[in-house]
């Protein structure tokens, strides 16, 4: 069997290392976001008790005016949320920037493989 091209081996060699860099993602993205959301309904959590905590500690009474509360509680339930998308949305973008690495370098190794075999072709007749 003849010897492969440099350049065929270099592209397989890049192929391998996006196909291990995607698995080595997609194992990490599930745990990653499970860890996310439990960050945010921790920080939710710890949130709604500081906003307690100060007004007990600034104005008792204000408990009592609970519908002013209202938009400043909706705030605290949404920011950790969109902290969680933002960072999941990152790590989707690095997916899917691999998974188009990966399709580029194995149209370019599909290539290569078959302008080595046409030069072999060549060098045989």
């Amino acid at each position: 069997m003849p010897k492969r091209s440099k350049r065929v081996s270099n592209i397989q060699r890049q192929l391998e290392i996006t196909q291990r860099e995607l698995r080595h993602l997609s194992d990490f993205e599930w745990s990653y976001t499970k860890r996310l959301w439990r960050f945010s309904f921790a920080s939710w959590i710890f949130g709604i008790s500081c906003f307690f905590f100060t007004v007990v500690l600034y104005d008792p009474s204000l408990i009592s005016e609970v519908p002013l509360a209202y938009p400043i509680l909706i705030l605290a339930i949404a920011a950790p949320l969109v902290i969680v998308l933002l960072l999941i949305g990152r790590l989707d973008r690095k997916v899917r920037n691999l998974e188009r690495n990966r399709r580029i370098l194995l149209a370019r190794y599909e290539k290569a493989l078959i302008d080595h075999a046409s030069e072999l072709m060549e060098e045989e007749h």
